[in-house]
């Protein structure tokens, strides 16, 4: 026995000493490696440059250097001078012998030569065929890998810096070839405008005005040529005014002799025309013709009387005149009636009836003139509407501004009331004392009343809670092991507690997926998938943070469930040709993880698996293909419960009826008031536009009561009505007279149209009488003219007759002396004919002479036009060049700051890109659960190990234990095994927490985590080692093997789709490395981690009570027999 008790102390003694050492040592191992991680990656390039070992370098420089642009370039001193300053290693400028020498006898470590000709070919850029340039190094192997990989650093950064300056020299010449450009563009532009401006003033301006001159000529050819044609035209028209002449006198000639013929022939008419005349004479002069032209004179002015009009005459012209005037006359007359009339009718005879009613009733007929109101005649009426106004204002309550919000009463409506009862209260101080008119504010009793019970509903609801169920709901039946979900919404004010799920009325298991504010997903199995009625009960408590004032009085606790049915489906897909499984797997195994409730059978059920599966035999890797199946989880229904909604308020918890009646009775005092405003006064104070201006009395209305009372006279309105009914009867009578007169119009207007159509007629005949009388005298006047002209004629005949002989001899002495005249004229027009064609060859000859000017000035208005189009293209050209100059200035501009070179520019170009080292992301720490994770297995391994040996040897020992029950029998090693899980829990814990900072996530929750880690593993391997013996133990290291190789913390990247990767998703220790990577990175989804650690951890320790020995069950049965 004391052996036993020793061998328990000295367990104890190393399971501890085995927590702690290996707590120590692997968790030192992760905290070491991460702070070095972090300092290394803090270090600066100070730090950097320190830890770079220090290189003897030999520089051999053999450059001759080059020219470019007749500038010489030493590329090779450049070089050297620069890493002369580098401190880093130490440089020595020495021959190549010597570096080489130096080489072999270990002195440098580095030789770098430059060849004579790198200034040549790194200026060899400007050819058609650059050449590379080439440097030579050697390196000192001396077996250091550090000291080699600095040497080619040093020589790339050298390298670089080469590149750097051929880079610099290449750039600074183009742009000093481009700033010369630019000047010379510069001075070619200016020349180019002189060139120009000197051409337009000593070529084309001159050439322009020597065309103007041979204008001038050919302007003085063309006015001699005008000239000339005038003399020539006058010659011609000479010569033709003489040949004319010359054909006139022979016409006259001719005539003349025919005139002589003539005079001989029409002698003897001349007797016959002064017979005839006599004749003509004695008939113009008979009586009867004179007596027929007597009688027409006297009717025609008869006639012409009758339709003359004159006064004092009864002429059928007057009496017409006088019948129109008399119709005109009368119709004015009816005008006027019916305009009159018309004007009684439409006047306002109401108004005018009206006043002198008012005026009469008045006594303003007598010389007094009094007015009657409603007021006057009865007081009392006014008097009750204003004691009812002053009744309701003193009814009155007023508030703070506060209350007034929390009763309704504070809108621009009840303040507008407020304002009107106050002056109201000044306009009659009489009648209101000073309480009144100062409006102090009420006490609000319903607003106390109100916070009282929200305070003390606020207590019990946090306290008490409103216990909420559900109506059954029916789900169908389903596959057995279908996943169901039920998502709950609520008020987020609310917090859900003992929450039930009930199916038949017998409770179910639930786990709780998520929750949140107002969400809460529970995840749960119908039992064989069996059909049920399933129902929800919880309480719900109000959250402390919830102010009282936050519950609406009139509000209810709304909740809303549904459930998803879900069913695990096989689909198929298509996929590409895979190894067979080996035996004892099978090719459509789940990826999702192991469920966390799963019971310890099913544990069992895994490892036999995986042990067949390892015992069997090796699978072929022959590839064929295959169609594979993916088990997917689809939607197979949604149902919805149903709540019935919880009021936070009963009707008992506030004595409603006396606050409404309360609350009703200050509105309905503001309701009336302002009623009685509008009323009496017409004042709308609900009018959002209303503004109080003046008194109450000037602010009433027209319509209102007030001014009805007080304003109004009755005699007026007595007068109004009086005044209407006197004035329709007689507006009818009128109507009818209208009529009467309408009628009589028209027969008027008929008889003025007809005299009108007679006068007209008696006009036309007049203006036909007239034309006859004046007619008739003038034919009496012609007959008298040609009675005397007759007499005349006869008289001058006889002297023509004496004359036509002396006619005659005068003409046959002028016939005789016009042959000589002709003879002359016909001399002059020979001579004008010769002058004529002088004159032509004159012409032609100035005609020739304007022509030539014509041809000169047509040649220089082309060589103008040449000229000008030539200066407006060198304009054209001027200003193409001056646009191009300034656009080519404006290249590279800022390579030049004034009259220097911008040595910014320069830097820019020849390292444009810079290369800035960012911060490093530090992913999230996998080491430190990976080092938990496996202390915490080994020491359960060693714990659940020397646990199952003293269990075996205390069994052999003890003959009397199969007396008793199992779990009676494995109590105490169960004890046992969760006492030295809590210990070793407790030791990991404060050890952890002590080397990791774990203040941000708790330290009292961090050691609750290794203690359930602990209290599980332990279990687990000491209830497998105990049962299953070796078996467990080849478990136990399997699940140790498969956490060890595919754990992605040391660095693995096992493919998820492999069949790795499947193995991995069955390693339960993968999960608590999950667990624990998600708590100490601050992670919030470990509820569900959590609670299936838990719940194996339980099984596990009920599991550890019913172990069964073979060893003992035989023994029973031979004690039996």
């Amino acid at each position: 026995m004391r052996k036993i008790k020793w061998k328990i102390v000295l367990f104890l003694i190393l399971a501890i000493g085995l927590t702690a050492s290996v707590s120590i040592l692997g968790l030192n191992q992760s905290i070491s490696k991460n702070r070095n991680q972090s300092q290394t990656e803090k270090q600066d390039s100070a730090i950097k440059s320190e830890q770079v070992q220090k290189m003897n370098v030999a520089l051999v420089n053999e450059d001759k250097g080059a020219k470019l642009s007749g500038k010489e370039y030493l590329f090779g001193n450049d070089i050297q001078t620069s890493v002369l300053k580098d401190k880093t290693h130490d440089w020595a400028t020495v021959s190549r012998g010597v570096a080489e020498s130096g080489l072999k006898r270990d002195i440098y470590n580095l030789m770098i030569v430059i060849p004579n000709d790198f200034s040549k070919k790194a200026l060899s850029l400007t050819s058609d065929s650059p050449e590379k340039i080439q440097i030579y190094y050697k390196i000192n192997d001396t077996g250091n890998n550090d000291l080699k990989t600095e040497a080619e650093k040093t020589a790339s950064d050298l390298l670089s810096d080469m590149n750097q300056r051929v880079i610099d020299v290449y750039f600074a010449s183009i742009l000093t070839n481009l700033q010369e450009s630019q000047d010379n563009i510069k001075e070619l532009v200016n020349k180019e405008k002189k060139n120009n401006d000197r051409y337009n003033v000593s070529v084309h301006n001159p050439l322009a005005n020597y065309t103007d001159q041979f204008k001038t000529v050919q302007d003085y050819t063309g006015s001699s040529k005008e000239s000339f044609t005038g003399f020539q035209d006058l010659l011609k028209g000479h010569e033709n005014s003489l040949l004319e002449a010359d054909q006139e006198n022979k016409v006259y000639g001719t005539d003349l002799s025919s005139l002589l013929k003539m005079q001989q022939d029409h002698t003897p008419f001349g007797t016959t025309f002064e017979d005839n005349l006599q004749k003509y004479t004695a008939s113009l002069s008979a009586e009867n013709v004179q007596s027929q032209l007597g009688a027409l004179q006297q009717a025609n002015a008869l006639l012409y009387r009758e339709l003359t009009s004159s006064e004092n005459t009864t002429s059928l012209m007057t009496q017409t005149q006088q019948l129109q005037n008399y119709i005109a006359d009368v119709n004015a007359r009816i005008t006027a009636v019916d305009q009159s009339l018309n004007d009684t009718i439409n006047a306002e005879i109401q108004d005018a009836v009206k006043q002198d009613l008012v005026r009469i009733l008045s006594g303003g007929a007598g010389g007094s003139n009094e007015v009657f109101t409603i007021a006057s005649l009865d007081p009392d009426i006014n008097k009750r509407f204003t004691d009812t106004l002053k009744d309701s204002i003193k009814e009155l309550q007023y508030f703070s501004e506060d209350d007034a919000a929390m009763l309704g009463i504070d809108t621009e409506a009840y303040k507008n009331i407020k304002e009107l009862a106050k002056q109201y209260m000044n306009e009659n101080p009489t009648e209101f004392n000073d309480a009144d008119k100062a409006q102090n504010p009420s006490k609000n009793v319903i607003n106390d009343q109100i916070v009282e019970t929200q305070n003390k509903k606020a207590q019990e609801l946090k306290q008490q809670g409103l216990t909420i169920h559900s109506d059954s709901l029916m789900l169908s039946e389903t596959d057995p092991g279908t996943e169901m979900e039920i998502r709950l919404n609520f008020d987020r004010r609310f917090d859900l507690e003992n929450l039930t799920l009930t199916k038949d009325g017998q409770n179910v298991d639930y786990q709780i997926a998520e929750q949140s504010d107002g969400k809460l997903i529970l995840h749960f199995s119908q039992e064989n998938g069996e059909a049920g009625n399933y129902a929800i009960s919880a309480t719900a408590k109000l959250k402390d943070n919830v102010a009282a004032k936050d519950i609406p009085i009139f509000g209810s606790l709304k909740i809303n469930a549904t459930a998803v049915q879900k069913v695990k489906k096989e689909v198929v897909q298509d996929t590409a040709a895979t190894p067979n499984p080996a035996p004892g797997t099978t090719g459509n195994e789940s990826t999702e993880p192991n469920n966390s409730t799963k019971s310890s059978a099913g544990t069992e059920a895994t490892g036999e698996r995986n042990v067949g599966a390892t015992d069997g035999k090796t699978g072929t890797k022959e590839v064929e293909p295959a169609i594979e199946t993916k088990e997917e989880t689809l939607i197979q229904e949604v149902y919805s419960f149903e709540f019935a909604d919880l009021p936070f308020y009963n009707k008992d918890d506030f004595s409603l009826t006396d606050m409404f009646k309360e609350l009703r009775l200050i509105v309905r005092n503001y309701e009336r008031t302002g009623i009685l405003f509008q009323l009496y006064y017409g004042i709308n104070p609900w009018d959002s536009n209303y503004t109080p201006s003046g008194s109450l009395d000037s602010q009433a209305t027209s319509n209102s009561y007030y001014a009805i009372f007080n304003r109004d006279d009755l005699l007026e309105t007595i007068a109004v009505k009086a005044s209407g009914n006197m004035t329709k009867a007689y507006k009818e009578k009128l109507s009818a007279f209208e009529s009467r007169i309408a009628d009589y119009k028209q027969v008027m207007s008929d008889a003025d149209s007809r005299s009108q159509d007679v006068a007209a007629r008696l006009i036309g005949t007049n203006q036909e009488a007239i034309s006859q009388n004046e007619n008739l005298a003038k034919m009496l006047s012609d007959i008298d003219s040609w009675r005397e002209k007759s007499s005349g004629l006869v008289s001058e005949n006889q002297v023509v007759l004496g004359n036509s002989s002396d006619e005659q001899a005068a003409t046959m002495a002028l016939d005789s002396s016009f042959g000589s005249l002709l003879a002359t004229s016909q001399s002059l027009a020979d001579s004008t004919g010769q002058n004529l064609d002088s004159a032509k060859g004159v012409y032609d000859t100035f005609d020739a002479i304007d022509q030539e000017a014509k041809n000169i000035q047509k040649s220089g208005e082309n060589l103008i036009s040449e000229a000008g189009g030539l200066s407006g293209s060198l304009a054209k050209k001027l200003q193409a060049d001056q646009t191009f100059s300034k656009n080519f200035s404006k290249v590279m501009k800022n390579s030049r700051v004034g009259d220097r070179q911008n040595e910014n520019l320069y830097n820019f170009l020849s390292n444009p890109v810079e290369k800035v080292n960012g911060k490093a992301i530090v992913a999230g720490d996998k080491t430190t659960p990976y080092y938990m994770v496996l202390i915490c297995t080994i020491i359960a391994l060693f714990s659940g190990y020397v646990i199952s040996a003293f269990e075996k040897r205390r069994i052999q020992k003890d003959q009397f234990s199969e007396e008793l029950s199992i779990a009676s029998r494995n109590l105490p090693i169960t004890s046992i095994t969760v006492g030295v899980a809590v210990i070793e829990g407790l030791m990991i814990g404060l050890i952890s927490g002590k080397i990791f900072d774990v203040s941000e996530i708790g330290y009292f929750f961090w050691i609750g985590i290794c203690l359930l880690l602990m209290l599980l593993l332990v279990s687990g391997c000491t209830y497998l080692l105990r049962q299953l013996q070796m078996v467990g133990m080849f478990i136990i290291l399997l699940v140790l093997s498969l956490y060890l190789f595919l754990t992605d913390a040391i660095g693995l990247n096992v493919d998820k789709t492999s069949a790795f990767g499947t193995l991995q998703k069955f390693s339960p220790l993968q999960y608590l490395e999950t667990l624990l990577n998600r708590i100490l990175n601050g992670e919030s989804n470990i509820l569900i981690l959590t609670f299936a650690c838990i719940g194996v951890a339980i099984i596990l320790i009920v599991s550890n009570l019913f172990v069964v020995k073979k060893e003992a069950a035989e023994g029973e049965g031979v004690h039996e027999s």
